[in-house]
């Protein structure tokens, strides 16, 4: 029936290439420019990205179908939004494949904006070095939280994250802009659900 085939199509659509696939250069976000969006702390220019998750048919075990999103600012290069590569389709993965991304791609001073407490918080027990390796090995989606210390280990200092609800704190525009780059993606992930295929 159809369910039968969308979980078909959906199980061929797992593989995430972040744990195996260098990033292009022009999505690295090397310190401020006129594409991302910013903030001074203490005398530190921080680049502030804004993440999301969201998660269409989440009643559904077979329908369920998650994507995430990361808005820089405006033409960043870095700026995307995806499906959600993988077996665990959540809300809670899709923030952290969010997460993920902005670590992937910043070789800068970083503050990320989320509104998922539970990945802020246990972002910043990470980076107050309240974690050991056997603690992160037993987080859920383990494999994201490794992949995220692998990369910060040793360069803590040059990340900041903070709960954000709604992403409404830091104006309206800002709030605009990254609802309609996840306004594409949710359009997308209903056409995914529609057609049994993949909308990137």
């Amino acid at each position: 029936d159809d369910e039968q085939l969308y979980m078909y199509w959906r199980d061929l659509d797992t593989y995430d290439d972040i744990f195996d696939t260098a990033v292009p250069s022009n999505q690295i976000v090397h310190g401020p420019d006129p594409n991302t969006n910013t903030c001074d702390y203490n005398g530190t220019t921080y680049v502030t990205p804004f993440t999301d998750g969201s998660l269409l048919h989440g009643d559904s075990p077979n329908l369920r179908r998650a994507g995430w999103g990361v808005y820089f600012g405006p033409h960043s290069p870095a700026n995307v939004s995806q499906p959600l590569r993988a077996n665990n389709q959540s809300v809670y993965r899709a923030e952290l494949r969010a997460l993920a991304h902005v670590v992937r791609v910043t070789a800068c001073h970083v503050w990320v904006k989320s509104d998922c407490k539970s990945v802020v918080n246990t972002m910043n027990r990470m980076l107050d070095g309240q974690l050991t390796t056997h603690q992160i090995q037993q987080l859920r989606d383990a494999d994201l939280w490794q992949y995220i210390y692998d990369i910060i280990r040793g360069n803590e200092q040059y990340y900041k994250i903070t709960w954000t609800p709604s992403h409404l704190d830091d104006g309206d525009v800002l709030a605009e802009q990254l609802t309609e780059q996840l306004g594409l993606l949710r359009r997308a992930l209903v056409c995914d659900a529609l057609l049994f295929g993949e909308h990137a």
